[in-house]
């Protein structure tokens, strides 16, 4: 015989049951909510993924000039490019879309010490290889090699000029220089160096800067601003022992604003590239 005991401990065990049935099925029911909720997730997060693909796709990308002809030989004579070099095409790089709006037409472009010509071929290939290019170099064998580069990146109207700094261009360059570049010998060395440099008209000229590594950029810094057109932009390569705030004060005396483009550490070297424009 079934007690009531017997009975009502039947009964509690069926609700039990019944609870217990309940939680496993909330149980799933939130487990397979977070399951949703993580796919969703991940449904997002690749979604945002592509998205930026996209983005990273449709940019244009500027590419690296073509060096493939340039021999270790030419190398003996001629500046190699290196940190200070590639700083620059990262501030080019960084700037494009800001050079692209301001000269959609750009008239001269511009750069002191031309080097290998891997600078004035870049900032072609930013400006779409609009303009007329133009490097100056004091070293021959430089120039030479610089011709050889903006030909071999196919920069369709350029001059390259064998000259000390400004040289003959500077009374009919005035005013009309969209895009300006130097990376100046900014390395700080005795004054002879630079004067030896200078006489030799190799690739020593290149890096003896002389008194706080200014010796060769303060022969012309006051000529810059001279040479500029209404919207021109400076780019200049400077170091700390360069005393960057006298230069920039000195610009600034002529109404050129000063932006820090890019910054790297180089072994003992904190390069910078510096913008100015009005």
């Amino acid at each position: 015989m079934e007690s009531d005991n017997d009975s009502f401990a039947g009964a509690l065990f069926d609700e039990e049951s019944d609870d217990n049935q309940e939680e496993t099925i909330l149980a799933e029911e939130t487990r397979a909510l977070k399951i949703d909720n993580v796919d969703n997730e991940s449904k997002s997060e690749k979604e945002e993924e592509k998205k930026i693909e996209t983005k990273e796709k449709k940019k244009v990308q500027v590419p690296d000039p073509d060096m493939s002809h340039i021999t270790s030989a030419d190398y003996k004579h001629v500046y190699s490019p290196s940190e200070d070099t590639f700083l620059v095409l990262d501030a080019l790089n960084s700037d494009r879309q800001f050079l692209l709006s301001r000269f959609p037409d750009p008239n001269i472009i511009l750069e002191i010490g031309v080097g290998s010509g891997i600078l004035l071929t870049h900032a072609s290939n930013v400006l779409n290889k609009k303009g007329h290019y133009i490097g100056l170099d004091i070293n021959a064998k430089a120039a030479r090699v610089a011709s050889q580069t903006l030909r071999q990146n196919k920069v369709p109207s350029y001059d390259i000029i064998v000259c000390d700094l400004l040289g003959p261009v500077f009374n009919r360059l005035q005013g009309s220089v969209d895009l300006l570049i130097f990376n100046p010998p900014y390395v700080p060395t005795p004054s002879a160096e630079v004067d030896e440099g200078k006489k030799k008209a190799d690739i020593s000229a290149a890096w003896a800067g002389g008194l706080n590594g200014r010796e060769v950029l303060d022969r012309i810094l006051l000529d810059i601003p001279k040479l500029l057109s209404k919207k021109g932009v400076f780019y200049l390569v400077m170091v700390d022992e360069n005393k960057p705030k006298e230069i920039i004060d000195a610009l600034g005396k002529s109404g050129l604003n000063a932006t820090l483009v890019s910054k790297r550490q180089a072994y003992n070297e904190a390069l910078k590239v510096w913008r100015f424009n009005h």
